[in-house]
């Protein structure tokens, strides 16, 4: 009961909905995704479906489905992070499109790691991802990250392991990178640490 209180005042707008919609949105998570009451994620799961309408739903789980993703894959997901059921349609497509035909990663690998769904690719993963295949291919690093684990550390901390000790190593993509953060709101730490 107290977990319930929580939400309502941390998230008043669930109160604007009917008792109905509320009780239609947590019997789905625990019929449906299979997600139990005791979940530390249940109620993030239950504000999550309460703010989809029942088609916007089903074309998000059915572009999961046309990527090979079985109903267990999207339930692990979902119980996992449900706010993967928030983003758009274009960015599951474009974000499925990069994981599993790009790098070849299995629904399965996915839905264990669902933060990597979240987030942004163009900000985040496909550099750092840039950035690791190249130490691979030139052979700079011994123990070789998983990208879900490149993409956990902050932005100061990647570039500290990363970047900087190889800074001669690949000038182009330093100088790249430098552009690219200078317009960031990190700028002023990254040139700290560049000069």
């Amino acid at each position: 009961m107290a977990d319930i209180l929580k939400a309502f005042h941390r998230h008043p707008r669930l109160l604007l909905n009917s008792p109905e919609w509320i009780e239609k949105a947590v019997n789905r998570l625990e019929k449906d995704f299979h997600m139990p009451l005791s979940s530390g994620m249940f109620l993030h799961g239950v504000q999550v479906l309460v703010s989809l309408d029942e088609s916007k739903l089903e074309r998000k789980l059915h572009i999961y489905r046309s990527f090979g993703w079985s109903d267990s894959d999207i339930c692990l997901m979902v119980q996992k992070l449900p706010y993967c059921l928030t983003s758009s349609e274009a960015k599951i497509r474009t974000t499925l499109k990069f994981f599993m035909n790009e790098l070849g990663y299995e629904p399965n690998y996915l839905a264990t790691r669902a933060p990597l769904l979240k987030l942004s690719l163009e900000k985040r993963i496909m550099p750092r991802n840039e950035i690791l295949k190249f130490l691979k291919e030139n052979q700079l690093v011994k123990r070789w990250p998983s990208l879900y684990t490149a993409v956990s550390y902050s932005e100061l901390d990647f570039q500290k392991k990363y970047v900087l000790p190889f800074r001669e190593k690949m000038p182009e993509m330093f100088i790249q990178l430098h552009d690219d953060y200078k317009s960031a709101k990190l700028a002023s730490m990254f040139s700290s640490l560049w000069n």
